[in-house]
Formats: C-alpha cells, structure tokens, sequence
C-alpha cells in the first residue's frame, strides 16, 4: 500500500505540523511511544529523537507494510516495533506507553472505537495527541479540489474520507493548532496531490475531464500566490488531547 500522504504534500504540510504535535506530548528520552497510524511514517522520526537512545517507538497501522517501512527508517534513532491494527483496535498491552501520538491519519481508521483504544495504552501519567483537521476550516489545499470536481459533478471517496470529521471521546479536550503550507506553485500542489490514492481515482477519469478540475483548481489557488509566484496556504488542526490513568479509562463516552 502507498502512504496515504506522499512525500512532497508530506514536506510541506505534515512535517511542520509533527514538530508541533510532539511538543503536545512531551516525550522524554527512554519513553515509549506510539506512532498510530503511522502511514508514511512522517511522524515516526520527530517521535524517535524525541525518546532516543533508549526509548521505543511502536508504528502502528492498517497495513502492517506502512508499519514496518515506518519503523525501517528510524532504526538508526532509537528501537521500533512495528504492529498492524484492525483499525478500531491498537494491539498493545494496557498501560504499555507513555504517549499515543497520532498524525491526521486517525480519520482513516475507525476512529470512534480507536481512540477509546488507545486511551487504554497510557500510563497515569501518559499523554495522547491526536491531531485532526479543523472541521470548521479544513485545509484549502484539499477542499479546493473537492470544490473543483464538483464543479464536473464528480467526487472523491479520498478527500471525503480526508475531510471527515473525527469522533471526539468523552472526557478528552481539544484545543487550535496552525501553521502555514508552502508550496514552490500551483503546479507543484497539484502534483503533490495526486501523489497517493487520488491518482488511481484520476486515473479512471477522461483527460479532458482532468484538465478541466485541474484548471479549476490552479485558478482558485491564486489568492494564496506570493508575488514570485509560491503558494502560502494557512492550515487550522485541532489537537485531541487524552489523558492516561484510571479514572480516564472508566469514561468510554464518545461525544457526537
């Protein structure tokens, strides 16, 4: 399976983002950590500095592939274990971690029983950080998009699935985080894009029907070009905070 985000929108929207999620946590050296779905793994390295020399990150995903390239690529940093979830549960021991972090991945598991779940991981004094997009201002790098196949009524079963909201469970707060998305062009958006699971859904699109979205979508992109022509978009992420301990596990409500 290939990463759900790929390696340039990954550069210029996830990274800044994972600098910001791992100081919600405040790992320290020897921790262990989760990295839930890990997907390309983005997130992985910051988390593997973060606990090194001694520390343990576990990559979890729904495609044990994902897991296992994600934690490949910190071998050097600190132990991993890669573990595949079902994706409404997280193959850990209760009270294994000392940190759950998740990476605007949440929403392509089932989320409303996963983080429950993951609750169940942290230590008392354990901290989860699942980071989400704003659903009251999603990122217009990704609704631009959905706006421009509108446009030719067409869909993507993606950026529904991207865009979704996420179930918030009982008992676990949440607060704004932003930053911005730069992007050398238009044209490197929209590359960067179909770099993932959209391309097999533009794939079985006419070309003209692609060029057409494609227009539509460089066009509504203009507002957001500096004058040498780069691309500054703001990004708004909500931090979904989880809190370890027993009287944390007992709350299993999850708020509509």
């Amino acid at each position: 399976m290939r990463p759900r985000f790929g390696a340039a929108l990954s550069a210029s929207v996830l990274r800044p983002l994972a600098e910001q999620l791992v100081q919600e946590i405040d790992v320290r050296p020897g921790a262990c950590v989760c990295d839930l779905i890990c997907d390309g793994g983005v997130l992985t390295p910051f988390l593997a500095r973060a606990v090194a020399p001694l520390g343990v990150v576990v990559t979890i995903d729904t495609d044990l592939e994902l897991a296992t390239q994600a934690a490949e690529n910190v071998l050097h940093i600190s132990k991993v274990m890669p573990r595949m979830s079902d994706g409404a549960t997280v193959p850990l021991d209760d009270g294994s971690c000392d940190a759950v972090a998740s990476l605007l991945t949440a929403v392509f598991a089932d989320h409303r029983f996963l983080l429950q779940d993951a609750r169940r991981l942290l230590r008392p004094e354990g901290t989860g950080a699942v980071l989400v997009w704003d659903p009251e201002r999603p990122p217009a790098f990704a609704t631009a998009l959905v706006d421009a196949l509108r446009a030719e009524s067409l869909s993507s079963p993606f950026l529904e699935r991207m865009l979704a909201p996420v179930a918030v469970p009982g008992g676990a707060t949440t607060r704004g985080l932003r930053d911005v998305c730069r992007v050398e062009t238009a044209t490197h958006l929209w590359a960067a894009m179909l770099d993932g699971p959209l391309a097999v859904e533009f794939a079985a699109l006419p070309e003209e029907t692609v060029a057409s979205v494609r227009a539509r979508y460089e066009a509504s992109l203009h507002e957001y070009e500096e004058p040498d022509g780069t691309l500054r978009i703001p990004v708004h992420a909500r931090v979904i905070t989880l809190r370890g301990g027993v009287a944390a596990r007992r709350d299993w409500r999850v708020e509509p």
